[in-house]
């Protein structure tokens, strides 16, 4: 509702999430040294089904990673990451492109930065619950396949990236998605999934007999 007291409707198009375990850490690939639990911790929907991911070396960088097919254009990667508190010594990282566009994250105060040769087009970390900040980066791609990639410790300074960062953090919920922005999270067990498009079908009865009401509607129309 963007804050609203009043009723109101997300309706959003239809959108697929291209990952296929979405929320099951231990399919994908591992590289370093290190360990995932899965069903670590409560996610933001509740339940005991967030992962957890722990660098345990100071001589590798630790990772779990994916490869996902896309289609040309812009694609938004999201994922929702756990909070902390205090003083950090190591901050995770998150990958969407093959070129190494690290993103590091500040987990205490929600702020970001890049690390590589080049940039993502687009980066945000919402505010999304009293738990749980939401990651999301937008790059346009070529058609094939690309990584997706998580790393529990990538740097130990929030700026630039260290091997030597060690340490854990609380995941849940990745998406990919075909669009230039993310929408409400499709959770996958094993292959993607579509979600149809919301619409609204309201017939506007009686309103003739009132004196007086409002009828607000604010939507973008995609062509």
């Amino acid at each position: 509702s963007g804050g609203a007291t009043c009723p109101s409707l997300l309706l959003e198009p239809s959108r697929t999430n291209l990952l296929p375990y979405s929320e099951y850490a231990g399919s994908w690939s591992t590289a370093g040294v290190g360990s995932v639990t899965d069903n670590d911790e409560t996610s933001p929907e509740g339940l005991q089904n967030a992962f957890t991911l722990n660098d345990t070396s100071s001589g590798s960088y630790y990772r779990i990673e994916r490869n996902v097919s896309v289609s040309a254009g812009d694609n938004t990667l999201s994922v929702f990451l756990k909070k902390t508190t205090g003083a950090l010594s190591h901050y995770p990282g998150v990958q969407l492109d093959d070129s190494r566009k690290y993103v590091i994250i500040d987990t205490t105060n929600g702020t970001w930065a890049e690390a590589g040769v080049t940039t993502n087009d687009f980066i945000d970390v919402e505010d999304f619950s009293t738990d749980y900040w939401r990651v999301i980066i937008r790059n346009n791609l070529s058609a094939g396949s690309i990584r997706v990639a998580l790393w529990p410790a990538l740097s130990s300074n929030g700026g630039t990236i260290a091997v030597g960062a060690t340490g854990e953090n609380t995941f849940y919920g990745v998406q990919v998605e075909s669009g230039s922005y993310s929408t409400s999270y499709i959770p996958t067990y094993g292959s993607s999934q579509t979600r149809s498009r919301d619409f609204m079908n309201e017939q506007l009865l009686g309103l003739t007999s009132l004196e007086q009401g409002t009828f607000f509607l604010d939507f973008d129309r995609g062509l």
